[in-house]
């Protein structure tokens, strides 16, 4: 075959493998989930492809790579590994169906290193994911990153290691969360769907060059007899599609006091907020379960 060849900036190249690593899994035991996809079109478009075949990232390249189509795997840690130190624009060069040559400079030095690669027909196929979309803006992205902090990490309680965007209130639609022990609410969204998604708690959710300007779209395919339900994020030259979850977010609204019940009730104003961010994290304490802070309340002060 003859040797095809398509470059990238080596600094996209190193963000786009950064986020793509929050995919890879260091632990799987099939090899082919160690390496990444890289296709180029017949119009010079240019993708990066991971999964753990729960998730599926894709990076699209901000300019095409003129050249003929393309479509081979290469292996993430290896290539991770030549470009990190280069600032020159890095080349892959396909000089067999098992053989990637990756070139760039690395100060005023050239460097070339051909890699061991597996066939491309051995990749997962990349899911399909349609159905109905929601908007994605900054609040969302920020209540969203709010509540994957409070999301279990606890593998047996399977459901809770998931987001729940919940439309069923009339008071406005929330974004929840719970490890069992502490919760996370945020209403005011508008969603168009009707029952519950629940997304699940990804690092390359985490990532803040994912949604990074604000704005993106949701697509929520529902569950089937055969398949789960499988979401879609897009964000600038990024896509997400993540397998969900068929399971009942728990009954998170039961154990939020009402605000008209004989409980106290104490209203943080913007400085008082600010004032408790500041202050909280200082006062001893942090290393015992569940970091206890006790607030006392007298005299409305």
């Amino acid at each position: 075959m003859n040797p095809t060849t398509l470059e990238l900036p080596a600094a996209e190249l190193k963000t786009a493998l950064t986020g793509l690593g929050k995919i890879i899994s260091r632990r799987t035991t099939l090899p082919v989930l160690e390496h990444l996809r890289v296709t180029r079109t017949s119009n010079g478009a240019v993708t990066l492809q991971a999964t753990d075949l729960d998730a599926t990232a894709v990076y699209q390249a901000e300019q095409p790579s003129p050249g003929e189509p393309c479509d081979f795997l290469v292996p993430f840690e290896s290539l991770n590994k030549l470009v990190k130190g280069s600032k020159e624009p890095v080349q892959l060069t396909v000089e067999a169906k098992d053989k990637v040559q990756v070139r760039t400079c690395i100060g005023t030095s050239a460097m070339a290193q051909t890699l061991t690669t597996l066939p491309v027909e051995e990749y997962p196929p990349m899911p399909v994911v349609h159905g109905q979309s929601i908007s994605m803006d900054a609040s969302f992205r920020d209540a969203l990153r709010q509540a994957l902090d409070c999301c279990s990490g606890d593998g047996s309680r399977h459901v809770i290691q998931h987001v729940c965007l919940d439309p069923r209130s009339r008071d406005g639609h929330y974004i929840a969360a719970t490890d069992g022990r502490h919760l996370y609410a945020a209403n005011s969204f508008s969603f168009e769907f009707k029952a519950p998604v629940l997304i699940p708690d990804r690092p390359f959710l985490r990532w803040n060059k994912f949604l990074e300007n604000g704005s993106g779209q949701l697509t929520v395919q529902p569950a089937t007899k055969k398949e789960m339900p499988w979401l879609k994020l897009q964000s600038g030259p990024w896509t997400l599609l993540a397998k969900s979850t068929d399971a009942e977010f728990p009954n998170w609204k039961q154990v939020v006091p009402a605000t008209d019940s004989s409980l106290t009730l104490v209203k943080l104003d913007a400085d008082a907020v600010t004032t408790l961010l500041a202050g909280v994290p200082k006062l001893p304490g942090g290393d015992e379960f569940n970091r206890p802070v006790r607030l006392v309340v007298s005299e409305n002060r």
